[in-house]
């Protein structure tokens, strides 16, 4: 039987850079993700999820969110 999920002991925002770029199949993206706050990435089981936030087209600038209810959140 398989462990338990665990929760990360704290939630931080982490800010890493794309390492590589692989298109894997027409529907499937392969992104590598790296960079100094990797060493925060808390190990939590086999599989673990994550959000990732982007630049909007044509702007460099990732809008990071300002509140911990970022999801219901405007930019």
């Amino acid at each position: 039987m398989a462990p338990a999920a665990q929760r990360p002991h704290q939630w931080r925002m982490l800010a890493l850079t794309v390492q590589a770029n692989e298109q894997v199949s027409p529907h499937f993206q392969r992104v590598s993700l790296g960079g100094g706050d990797v060493q925060y990435l808390e190990q939590s089981g086999f599989d673990q999820s994550g959000r990732l936030f982007f630049a909007d087209p044509g702007n460099d600038d990732v809008v990071l969110p300002t509140s911990e209810r970022w999801m219901l959140q405007q930019h």
